[in-house]
């Protein structure tokens, strides 16, 4: 079969089609899913360059996918062959005609979205799920901010609080962005790139804050972060690309918190309440998944390029097999 793969690490560059992979079998409790796209996820471009440990090389790409199942393992009752899913994580990799994957990285996709769409749902909706519900407790008519508002986690981390009856407010880098975000939920988008959009932000909260901010970028916003929290303010710190100075002494008068996440170390139990909830949502249309840019499997390393290089982002990229 087909696959992208990288023999050694280091940037785009190192991508490469391989022609003659061994089609993977499933075993026990593992499902194989003939692939019809895949996310391409900043955690792949960690992985690619060497900075999420080591991997057995050569290494297919992808942990989101979204395709057909192709054949069941021993243990498996929740699919057959011929049902659509998604993956948010493989065992053999994603970018590739075929992948498996084990079932409990495995959700249904609904016939409303496309396979296209199916492939932006794993890793970013989870992700969203995680940090709103599971760790922060987000409720209703809680006043949310989700920084990166445009991106694969914003875009479902604003469905998710609307869906929840959540107040959403948002930042994106572009006037591009902070279109896609308004019309994608969010009450009010402001370009953190200008001075004064902190500002901005508490207005809309009449100076008191927000409950919870879903923070995509630590290392440039974890400062302010503690000025825009209200008292009892939760932070969940989903990406950072570098270090952070300041004092903890800014959280202590309104006792605030920051708590990072990693979806990819969730229990099996979260991963049920995840893939349920994320279900019921394609169910009810809450979950509609934004698809930025498309590249064929034989342009994997301009999709990556573009993940590395863009100033904005509008919604997820993905490969088409």
């Amino acid at each position: 079969m087909k696959a992208v793969q990288f023999h050694h690490y280091g940037g785009p560059e190192v991508l490469q089609l391989s022609t003659r992979v061994a089609k993977p079998s499933p075993d026990e409790n593992q499902v194989l899913i003939r692939v019809m796209a895949a996310g391409v996820n900043p955690l792949d471009t960690y992985i690619r360059a060497g900075e999420f440990g080591e991997v057995a090389l050569p290494h297919t790409i992808g942990w989101d996918t979204a395709g057909v199942v192709e054949a069941v393992g021993p243990g498996v009752e929740r699919f057959s062959p011929g049902d659509r899913v998604y993956t948010m994580k493989t065992v053999t990799g994603g970018c590739a005609e075929f992948t498996v994957a084990d079932q409990n990285y495995v959700g249904h996709l609904d016939q409303a979205l496309s396979f296209e769409e199916g492939a932006c749902v794993g890793i970013p909706y989870y992700t969203a799920y995680k940090a709103l519900i599971t760790l922060a407790r987000a409720r209703p008519g809680d006043n949310v901010l989700i920084h990166g508002a445009s991106g694969g986690v914003g875009v479902a981390a604003s469905q998710l609080a609307k869906a929840h009856g959540m107040k959403v407010n948002g930042t994106a880098g572009t006037d591009e962005g902070i279109s896609f975000a308004k019309d994608n939920g969010c009450i009010n988008v402001f370009n953190h790139r200008h001075r004064g959009y902190v500002n901005q932000l508490l207005d809309t909260t009449d100076g008191d804050g927000y409950d919870v901010i879903i923070e995509m970028a630590a290392h440039a916003n974890m400062d302010s972060d503690v000025e825009l929290m209200r008292r009892n303010g939760r932070t969940i710190i989903v990406g950072s690309a570098g270090e952070v100075k300041f004092s903890p002494l800014s959280t202590m008068l309104k006792e605030n918190w920051f708590r990072g996440i990693s979806v990819q170390t969730s229990s099996p139990e979260e991963l049920v309440e995840f893939r349920n909830a994320i279900e019921a949502g394609q169910r009810s249309g809450w979950v509609r998944p934004k698809i930025g840019s498309s590249f064929p499997m034989q342009k994997a390393r301009e999709a990556h390029k573009l993940l590395n290089s863009r100033k904005g982002a509008k919604g997820k990229i993905v490969i088409t097999i």
